[in-house]
């Protein structure tokens, strides 16, 4: 948490700070999104739909520089432009707390959820999407309001239509109400129509998630906090009648003033996730906790931008501000935007941050890696297997598939997110799931003996390594039978148990992508059986790893 002295007030529209800079007007960094907490001034003049720079109006005494821009929100009128102090992130980082986060699931069946606020001060707004494995389809999505120190939990399960869906008995509100969710499946109308039904909701059961704080809510006896406030473990989660915010936020407002009158303010840190996937007939489990990104500055934690968005489905105009997306892109989208679709993890949340592809591709290179290792068990003696997990969350905002569209220009590109490394001599479509192929890899076992790959993954594809999709696993024991000894041996070891490591360095990649690594994320999940264990005694164990991922 910020210290308290730097906590910002928002009052009717113009933002307050301590008595030191109270000479200085305070107001608005976004046209919606409002920036957070840090040690850094601005000094704006409203200029619409583009980034202003103004170093030499000085009118604070030295103390203010400017970064201002408005957006043109969807429905939204015109709000009066940034002037003086205002304290926002610079820079999204990793942290041990977030304001945003991934959960990067394979599958999430019996997968029970929990989104913890660690703030005790705040309650949160916090928007949840469910993404496909193939192209990061969204599949649902919905708001949770967290009161302060409060813990809300949910789990994901299949219906009998092959369906994700997901259930909480959790008292926190949330929009949809708690009755709708549990009564809505995922949904597949954004997925590929020329599937079968079936094979769609198998790609409801499969993907990871995107976690946003899009607000703080802090103490007041008006607003939204007494609405989401839990009394005895009770949360009201509907007006009141002389408190009418819980429906007040089903429309979209004019600007940040409206926001704040219904008691919202910039997002702070304090957010964490788990996960954990259960295998009830063989007694497993696996579990883990979410990636964690943050505003910060100076490398400690900061707020973001406020960045509520109605939970309707009335369609959003100039969706590109907001979301990095390329079918959102152009005059004619292929994918209409809906109010709900926002925020997701593209959204602009910190200071310099002007445009949804700025901030995706801040992401991206903040993810990017050069190498991904981990170990592995597929020793047949204790019926070990091992399947790596890689999730590439930030692949959407780079290329997304347009269903509707013929074979040839499916693929729609967003070169300002990635521009070096999206060639298509580094990308291969299975499915159209598209991979990258430019990785190498080494493979070590418990001797140190070294490895190699002699022949290709796919037919289709003369790369000896690729990863495929948003989401995509890699069993180890198919995999290692690819892999023979670097050094010749008369009676050359069976590889079952080892380490190994991928290099995506972007060997192969074009117009200088070449040591920038890809964003790649993931964890080992081991399962093993001890054949030794006395009658009436479980024998099965699991093991799960974070992957290693080092930038150089």
């Amino acid at each position: 948490m910020p210290d308290e002295d730097a906590i910002v007030d928002v009052f009717a529209g113009s933002l307050s700070k301590s008595s030191d800079v109270s000479e200085c007007e305070r107001s608005i960094f976004f046209r919606h999104f409002v920036c957070g907490l840090s040690i850094q001034q601005f000094i704006c003049k409203p200029i619409r739909g583009r980034i202003h720079h103004d170093e030499n109006d000085d009118m604070c005494a030295g103390r203010c520089l400017g970064v201002c821009c408005e957006f043109q929100r969807a429905g939204g009128g015109q709000v009066g432009g940034c002037h003086r102090q205002y304290i926002a992130g610079q820079r999204i980082g990793r942290g041990a707390f977030s304001d945003r986060a991934v959960l990067h699931h394979a599958k999430w069946q019996r997968a029970p959820l929990s989104l913890i606020n660690m703030d005790e001060f705040n309650g949160k707004a916090v928007k949840l999407r469910f993404r496909s494995a193939r192209n990061a389809d969204t599949l649902y999505d919905f708001q949770v309001f967290l009161a302060p120190g409060d813990m809300w939990t949910a789990n994901v399960s299949q219906n009998g239509a092959g369906l994700s869906f997901l259930t909480t008995a959790d008292a926190s509100c949330t929009k949809p109400a708690k009755s709708v969710i549990n009564a809505t499946p995922f949904q597949t109308e954004r997925l590929d129509p020329s599937i079968t039904a079936a094979e769609r909701a198998g790609e409801t059961r499969e993907g990871y998630i995107e976690i946003v704080t899009m607000a703080d809510i802090p103490p007041s006896a008006s607003g939204l906090f007494p609405l989401i406030d839990l009394n005895d473990g009770v949360a009201r989660c509907s007006n009141l009648t002389s408190n009418t915010a819980w429906t007040a936020l089903d429309v979209n407002k004019a600007g940040l003033s409206d926001y704040a009158t219904l008691g919202m303010q910039p997002p702070s840190s304090g957010l964490t996730a788990n996960w954990t996937i259960i295998n009830v007939p063989k007694a497993l489990s696996w579990s883990g906790s979410a990636l964690a990104l943050e505003a910060q500055r100076d490398g400690k934690a900061a707020r973001g931008n406020l960045a509520y968005f109605p939970q309707i489905m009335t369609t959003a105009s100039a969706a590109q501000n907001y979301s990095a997306d390329p079918l959102y892109a152009g005059a004619n989208p292929p994918l209409a935007a809906r109010m709900s679709d926002f925020p997701d993890i593209s959204t602009p949340y910190v200071a310099g941050v002007g445009t949804a592809n700025q901030q995706a591709k801040a992401l991206k290179e903040l993810l990017a890696v050069t190498s991904v290792s981990n170990e592995f068990w597929t020793d047949k003696g204790i019926a070990a297997e091992t399947d790596w997990l890689f999730s590439m969350p930030t692949k959407r905002y780079a290329m997304a598939v347009n269903y509707k569209a013929p074979a040839a220009s499916k693929l729609v590109l967003n070169t300002e997110v990635d521009p070096d490394a999206l060639t298509m001599d580094n990308f291969l479509n299975s499915m159209d799931g598209y991979c990258v192929t430019d990785l190498a890899l080494n493979a070590y076992d418990r001797e140190s003996r070294a490895y190699s790959v002699i022949q290709v993954i796919a037919a289709q594809s003369n790369k000896p390594m690729h990863v495929c999709s948003a989401v995509s696993l890699l069993n180890m024991s198919e995999f290692i039978e690819k892999l023979v000894p670097l050094t010749l041996l008369a009676s050359p070891p069976v590889l079952a148990n080892g380490w190994m490591k991928l290099h995506a360095n972007g060997a192969n990649g074009a117009n200088g992508a070449q040591g920038k690594g890809r964003p790649i994320i993931g964890h080992a999940f081991v399962r093993a059986f001890n054949p030794n264990v006395a009658p009436g005694t479980a024998g099965n164990f699991s093991v799960t790893w974070p992957h290693r991922l080092l930038k150089n």
